[in-house]
């Protein structure tokens, strides 16, 4: 049975109330200012127009006090109908946006320039030929149908582009190339379509609000609501999700299913507004930046209402400026949300090319007493971490084989090897994000492969190498994740995860960072931020790939000092990878020396770093190793050889 460990009484402090109270009271405020907003644009659009509605007029009409007259009808018969569509059109494409953006970790990513909404518009006008022309009848059902087959069939191309191309930018190229081909597509066929029943065809293929009616009203209201409340319920998924796919696995989430629910609800989305609206363009894009902006935040369960909120407002805005401006000339919408939403881009893209260049400087961490440390754990035999036979890689290839080791409770078990030995295949198989080829690993007696990914998660917690591009979340943010797997769904803390984040906060010196934006901090920074993550998380198995990366010697030294107190405090098995072998001997209880694709020796850090076994398992031809001062030392031959080199 999973041990429970019991912490000291849960306090709150008055910085962190008023941290939390701050917080809440910004995203309140831009929640109520973008209603605010989005109820000022529907009076505007219901009163302006060719025909004006005074105010008195309109608010008798809505009563049914005045329910026969000419305005009542255009009020009631267009406007209403048209207004309800672009509202909730508005909010679906800036939902859609924003799962892209999630998923592909781009910030420009949105359903228009990635071609998804060229897709669906292609489907639609080609059924809409064929049907109509056939038929006469296409219904509101079929259009969404259509376009949802033609978004996700660009979404595969995007998502098939997307494993080749590294680069976030030529993702977009590539995605802009897709949406040209399927407007050219989309021309040829309304060139040939002569049927005067789809006379409109042309106006809704530039992207417009105009024409709605009851019926689609309905459709629409079914589809987007049903979709966006999918969305406001992977909030949790989400925020996990912002920091990439091996730490929202590590967090419980599973990540095969949520990137297919993300896809299946961008795309359907993006189909719904292209359905009856045709490709309006930039909304999917600038709304969710606006929206974190106001919010001050990128936490979904602030950010997804509000991008809802203001995709409504967005499109409302333009759709007015859209009818009014040039009256009774009507522009295409999408002229006006490009003319409003490049400039978003612009500045996105500018911010970003600035932020890449800048350089943060590192600031001292305070120094850690580790007061009110817990009664330290026995440091028995009993395996938390054990693995038999166990061989790993990636797809048939195998990289490591044969691999038998075992962690027990308060145990440091370090993996050494040179590069490409395959330590890092090993941890991820360990962590349960790789399938291992053969042989099986256990947690706390438990296979790994026959755990869920939240009874995973609340047994082993991870720290990774790979960078992080993150956007509006603070470093308090990034380290509540780690505390996912034991909330409700809709990833609310309590009172005692908070204890749980401050205390791991604290204990690598990161506290002063809290309300600071984990992306402009220094890489040292970070790395603690991530370990103070991991170690929230209150796993009984920690495994950490190159802890000590980004830190400079003061740091890495603290590093293993937290990591000797966290294994022997708190009962942790500490699992880990590391390339300075003078580090790894010092904070190891357990050496395990990889080399080609075996495990070369194992043992304790006294019997393991000898000259013979050092010199072997790094091919050390041009030196050799000083198991007393624990470094390597040049040959003469070698120093010979070197001098002779700087004489000629």
């Amino acid at each position: 049975m999973r041990e429970t460990r019991v912490r000291g009484q849960v306090t709150t402090t008055e910085g962190q109330q008023g941290t939390r109270m701050v917080r809440g009271t910004r995203a309140g405020l831009s929640l109520a200012l973008l209603c605010v907003a989005l109820l000022a644009l529907m009076a505007a659009n219901l009163c302006m127009g060719t025909q004006p509605i005074p105010i008195h007029q309109l608010v008798a009409i809505l009563t049914g006090a005045d329910a026969n007259s000419t305005a009542a009808q255009v009020l009631l018969s267009i406007r209403l109908p048209r207004l309800l569509a672009a509202t909730l059109l508005g909010g679906a494409l800036a939902l859609s946006g924003l799962l892209l953006q999630t998923f592909f970790n781009n910030p420009i990513a949105g359903p228009y320039v990635l071609g998804i909404s060229h897709g669906a518009k292609l489907a639609v006008a080609m059924v809409m030929v064929v049907v109509v022309g056939s038929h006469g009848i296409m219904s509101s059902w079929m259009s969404v149908a259509a376009a949802c087959v033609g978004s996700l069939a660009v979404m595969a191309l995007v998502l098939l582009a997307s494993r080749h191309i590294g680069s976030p930018g030529m993702l977009v190229v590539a995605g802009v190339m897709i949406g040209y081909l399927c407007n050219a597509a989309t021309d040829f066929v309304v060139t040939f379509a002569s049927d005067t029943s789809i006379v409109n065809l042309r106006n809704w293929s530039m992207g417009s609000f105009s024409g709605m009616d009851w019926g689609d009203v309905s459709v629409i209201t079914i589809v987007v609501l049903v979709a966006s409340g999918c969305v406001f319920l992977l909030s949790k998924p989400l925020g996990a999700y912002q920091l990439g796919e091996r730490y929202a696995q590590s967090a419980g989430v599973n990540v095969g299913a949520f990137r297919a629910a993300l896809i299946l609800l961008s795309s359907v989305l993006a189909a719904c507004v292209a359905a009856f609206a045709g490709p309006v363009s930039f909304v999917g894009v600038a709304v969710p930046h606006i929206a974190r902006r106001l919010a001050g935040t990128n936490r979904p369960l602030v950010v997804v209402p509000a991008s809802f909120l203001g995709g409504a407002a967005f499109c409302l805005l333009s759709d007015l400026i859209a009818r009014t401006a040039f009256a009774p000339t009507e522009m295409s919408v999408s002229t006006v949300t490009a003319l409003l939403g490049a400039p978003v881009v612009i500045a996105v893209i500018l911010k970003s090319k600035r932020r890449s260049g800048e350089e943060v400087q590192e600031t001292a961490a305070p120094s850690n007493s580790f007061e009110n440390a817990p009664q330290a754990y026995e440091r028995t035999g009993t395996s938390l971490l054990q693995t038999r036979e166990l061989c790993v890689g990636y797809g048939s290839k195998q990289v490591l084989g044969n691999v038998s080791i075992e962690a027990g409770a308060g145990h440091i078990v370090t993996l050494v090897g040179p590069n490409g030995a395959g330590k890092s295949t090993l941890l991820r198989t360990i962590a349960g994000q790789l399938e291992a080829l053969s042989g099986t690993a256990h947690i706390d007696g438990r296979n790994i492969a026959q755990l869920s990914e939240r009874e995973l998660a609340l047994e082993r917690a991870v720290l990774l190498t790979e960078r992080l591009r993150t956007e509006l979340l603070t470093c308090q943010d990034v380290v509540e994740t780690g505390r996912y797997p034991h909330t409700g769904r809709m990833g609310l803390l309590h009172d005692t995860d908070r204890v749980a984040i401050r205390e791991a906060m604290e204990l690598v010196g990161v506290w002063d960072l809290r309300s600071r934006d984990f992306a402009r901090i220094s890489d040292g920074q970070r790395q603690r931020v991530l370990l103070a993550r991991a170690i929230c998380q209150d796993a009984r198995v920690l495994v950490l790939d190159e802890p000590s990366s980004y830190l400079d010697l003061h740091y890495q030294i603290e590093l293993l000092e937290i990591l000797r107190r966290l294994a022997h405090d708190r009962g942790v098995a500490i699992v880990m990878s590391m390339h300075d072998l003078s580090l790894a001997r010092q904070a190891s209880d357990w050496l395990v020396c990889v080399r080609n694709g075996v495990v070369l020796t194992q043992g304790t850090p006294d019997q393991v770093c000898c000259a013979s076994t050092i010199d072997k398992l790094y091919n050390l031809e041009p030196g050799t190793f000083d198991p007393l001062s624990g470094t390597i030392a040049l040959n003469p031959q070698s120093e010979d050889r070197a001098q002779e080199d700087v004489h000629a």
